[in-house]
Parts: structure tokens; sequence; C-alpha cells
């Protein structure tokens, strides 16, 4: 068997009646493990102590435990995992600045443990304070100095220039809602300057020089978040508010061209959607009653204005080719709606049956799909029903998964886990799969009641094994099912009472019951394996995760002391 190594840090607040069973390690739990399966190493532990100011370190190698005093300038480390963090070189860093741990790496609220060494020392400083990066872990930060602000790299303590940031304010220091991002060829450091708007700005590394790319359009608090990478030197930037209603913007930066800042569209609530295959995002500018015009430039609003004849248009635009699309008015498609991945262009909108003469409506009785085609213009109704939102397509685009309320009305926004009109579905929860060959429903299936979470999402879900075949959770409250769809509709395996995990390829499913047994059912053929006895471990928690398409990761605790983690390999005999 393949010895599997990860290393990894647990840390808890450790009682005296807890520390009492370090004794018992991983070698101790194996024998309820099935040996064809296992594959382990195990893990370093981290116990932290602060009220008797003890440190417990379990060393795998050696399967002991070991306590170390805290050095004389540190009271406490914490009681949450947030304050320590190992490290690529083995050792851990101990932050004790409290709630807010990480959020800045100061050296002198820092300590470096050494299990090698056995040793507490404190970091070295770089950066106006910062801790010294170890290199793969070192990041750009902006820091004040010499009364202006610069970029410093926290591994070499190398510092820039200052930032010609000519703004009244001058503020232009780090922020968790406009971190600093590298482009993928470490030669361009993406930053941004400002309190309720932003500048955005690009360092190029090598030639040691500033490149102003433009400023927010919206400008109005936002949060930037960088969507992805498109080259080394072009990126797309996503831009939020902190105030409702929620709203987006887009922008697509060159950084290695001064003025590349280019802002594409700003909308409400969810709009506009993105896509990433191709990476592009759609909106209809009037489907959310503004018509997209959120408090931005006249010449970038023009196009979506009440009054201009795209209004109630299909807008795309594709980051890659930088091309916009307006696609002509359909009767009926009042919004985005939803490509069938079959090849054929066609795609689904979910339209609302509204109750004549009503001002304003938060729902509707009903909702029929209309099938159309911006190409052909035709269009199609297919079916009616109280749909609250269409979930996903089969991956041949066959079948369309919907998700069905019973209270004779849905949702006003096709997005309702926005909570865009304060609506909750009540009732039970319904999900049917519709075949868009016949226009028939081929499966339906009702879980547990609509409004235990809090954005009233469905209690059922399903996951697409292939075209044919899924797994549903949750059916009828306490069952998941394997389903396989054709002439008739067979179940392949029932899971009562248990959780289920596919596996990243979805060939596998992990099987866990209320009982604390892990069994694996192989999808093609149909096998089921136990993994762990199910009398084995009643007294113990168990959490795990797909690590790869064969293998997992699994804990082992007793309340909050971590027994054992372990990875178990499916693809090798014993």
């Amino acid at each position: 068997m393949r010895l599997v190594i990860i290393l990894s840090i647990f840390m808890v607040l450790a009682s005296k009646d807890a520390l009492a069973q370090e004794d018992i390690g991983t070698a101790d739990l194996l024998e309820f493990v099935d040996s064809r399966f296992l594959s382990l190493e195990e893990l370093p532990i981290i116990n932290v102590d602060d009220a008797n100011q003890i440190l417990h370190y379990y060393e795998p190698d050696g399967r002991s435990w070991t306590q170390y005093a805290y050095p004389t300038d540190l009271d406490e480390i914490g009681n949450t995992s947030s304050h320590i963090r190992l490290r690529s070189d083995g050792t851990y860093m101990i932050n004790t600045s409290g709630f807010w741990a990480f959020s800045s790496t100061l050296a002198r609220e820092t300590w470096i443990f050494d299990p090698t060494t056995v040793t507490f020392t404190r970091p070295s400083a770089v950066c106006n304070g910062w801790v010294q990066a170890l290199h793969d872990e070192a990041q750009w930060i902006i820091i004040e100095t010499e009364g202006s602000y610069r970029l410093c790299n926290t591994e070499t303590n190398e510092v820039s220039s200052a930032i010609p940031y000519q703004a009244d304010d001058g503020y232009c220091p780090n922020q968790w809602r406009k971190p600093i991002d590298t482009s993928p060829d470490e030669q361009y450091i993406l930053f941004f300057c400002g309190g309720t708007e932003f500048d955005a700005y690009s360092y190029n590394v090598q030639q040691e020089d500033f490149t102003r790319l433009g400023n927010s359009t919206v400008r109005q608090n936002e949060n930037v978040e960088i969507v992805r990478w498109l080259s080394d030197t072009k990126a797309i930037i996503h831009t939020y508010p902190s105030w409702n209603p929620p709203a987006n913007s887009y922008y697509v930066v060159n950084v290695a061209s001064e003025g590349g800042l280019e802002f594409i569209h700003s909308d409400l609530y969810a709009a506009p959607l993105y896509f990433n295959d191709p990476p592009r995002i759609e909106w209809m500018p009037c489907e959310f009653s503004r018509c997209g015009v959120i408090e931005v430039d006249d010449e970038t609003a023009s196009a979506d204005s009440p009054e201009s004849s795209v209004s109630n248009s299909l807008h795309q635009y594709n980051f890659l080719s930088g091309e916009l699309v307006i696609y002509p008015n359909i009767e009926n498609i009042n919004g985005v709606s939803a490509l069938i991945p079959d090849g054929s262009g066609d795609r689904i909108y979910r339209h609302l049956n509204y109750v004549e003469e009503t001002v304003f409506q938060y729902t509707a009785p009903s909702a029929t799909l209309i099938r159309f085609n911006y190409e052909t213009k035709q269009t199609t109704e297919i079916y009616t029903g109280e749909i609250e939102w269409m979930e996903s397509f089969s991956p041949d685009g066959r079948y369309l998964v919907l998700e069905i309320g019973d209270n004779d009305e849905v949702a006003s926004s096709f997005l309702l886990a926005e909570n865009q009109a304060g609506y909750d579905p009540v009732g039970r929860a319904g999900l049917a799969i519709l075949d868009l060959q016949t226009n028939a429903l081929v499966y339906e299936a009702t879980g547990s009641q609509w409004g235990l979470d809090e954005f009233g999402l469905d209690p059922l879900s399903l996951t697409w094994i292939d075209s044919d075949r899924f797994l549903i959770h949750g059916v009828d409250e306490n069952f998941d099912q394997l389903v396989e769809l054709g002439d008739t509709i067979e179940i392949l395996a029932t899971f009562r009472n248990a959780s289920t995990l596919l596996s990243p390829d979805h060939r596998l499913v992990l099987i866990r019951n209320d009982d604390t047994s892990l069994s694996l059912y192989r999808i093609d053929t149909q096998e089921i394996i136990q993994v762990i006895d199910s009398s084995a471990l009643d007294n113990y928690g168990i959490s795990s995760y797909w690590l790869t398409n064969q293998q997992i990761l699994l804990t082992i605790t007793d309340d909050n002391y971590v027994m054992a983690r372990w990875i178990i390999d499916f693809s090798k005999p014993g």
C-alpha cells in the first residue's frame, strides 16, 4: 500500500479532561477500518491550554505528546484554529492579536513555534513591522512611510517609490475590501486606492514604475474582487457596494496600459449574470424595473435608459473578444434566460403569469417555460406550473431540473436565493425533471418543508452523474437516491437516513449513516463496500471530504478533540 503523507494542523482548547485522553493515537483506531483501503499517515496535533499557558504537541513519528510552556511574553493564544497557521517549512505561526487574527500579520503580535528545535521565537520584521514571509508565502502590501504610500514585498522588504495617488483624501492603505493581486507571470501588481470609491493602479515589478488605470464609475463604497485573469496583463474586475439593494459592476482592465480600466456594466440585484465559459456577462436592462441605471456616467448609461429601443433586449458582453452583442426583442421574454447546452442555440425563459389589473406583484400564481431562439425568433410554450426557479440542465441538455412549490404562487424573481422580494415559499419543497424532447415531466420528488434555510433554499438537491443518471438528496426528507432516466425510471440505489457525497469524477459515492458507519458505493458496478464498522465509533464524530477521485480525508473527533485524521485510498488494494 502506497503511503500518503499530508501535513496539517489542528488546534483546540484543551481542558485537563481532554488532555488525559492524549495517549489515544491513530493506531488505536485502525482496527475499525477495512485494511483493504487504508493509506495512512498520522498528522501532528496542537492543543492550546491558555489557562495553564501550556502548548501540547503530538508528534506522529514517535506517537507521543509533549508539553511546552509558553514563553514569558506570551500570555494567551486563543481557542480557535484561526490563531495558529502551519507554514511551508513545517513551523507554526502563532498570532496573538485576538479576534482579528492574521488580518494583519505584525511581528510584535506573532510567535514562531518550531517543533524540530522545540523553540518559540519572534519572527523577523519587514515592511514597517510585518512578519517576514517565506519565499512561497510572500505578498505585496501597501505601507505608509516617509509621508507617502508605497508597495512593499513581505519576503524581500523591497519598497517601491511613492504611489502617485492624487485624490483629495490621499487614502491608499491596505484594505480587505480592495485586495492587492498579482498577474499570473508575477510581473504586475494590481491594486486600488480610495475610500468610498477606487482608483486602479498597476506596478511593473521589473521596471519599478506605476501606471494609473482609471477610476470606478459607480463610486459608492464598493468592494472589489478579481474574478479571473484573462492573460498576463488583462483581468476581469467585479465590484459591489455595501448597501441594499445589492448591485454589481463589471470592468475589464489592461494593467500594462495607461487608462486601461474599462467599465462594462452596472445593474441591480443579481444582474448582470456572470458566466465563466466563455467569460461573459448577460443582462436585460429593464429586468429589475430600473432599467439597469444606478448612478453611472451619462455616456455609459444611455444605452440602457428606459427610452432606448434596446432596453428590453438581452445584452451579452464577451470578455475575451471585447464584443457586446444586443439581441432583438422577443415578446414575453423580459429577462435573462438559460442557454440549453445541446448546441441548438435555444434558450429557456421562465415567464410569470401575473394576475391581471394589479399594479405591482411580488408573486404570481404560476409560471410558463418558453423555449425560444434569438436567431430564428421562434417561441414555444412548453410547460406551465408552480415553477419557483430553474435549477440545472442535464449535461447533454435533454432534461431540465425545476424547483417546484405547492402554495399556488411563485416568486417574481428567478433567483430566489437572493431574497430580492422578501419572498419565502411555504409548504413542502418539490423537484421535477422536464424532458425537453417531449415537454413532459418524467420525474418528480418531494422533500421537507420550505423555509428551513434563512434564504428559502430548496431542501431537495440534485447532482448529475451523466446525461441519464443523477444523485438526489432529501427525498421524502430522509432518503438519498441514485436514479436513472430512460423509457422507465429506475431507482438504482436508495440510501436511508444517510448523507452521501459524490467523488469529483462522479464515479463513487461516500455514504455516512447516522450510526457513524461509513461505506463506499461504486456506481458502475453497484457494489457497496463497508469502510468503517457501524459499531466501532458510536461515541466519535466523523467528518470526510474527497481529496481526489479515489481518496478521502477522514477526521475522527471526540467532541472538539481530534482523535485521528487519515487519507483512505480506494484505488489501491490491501
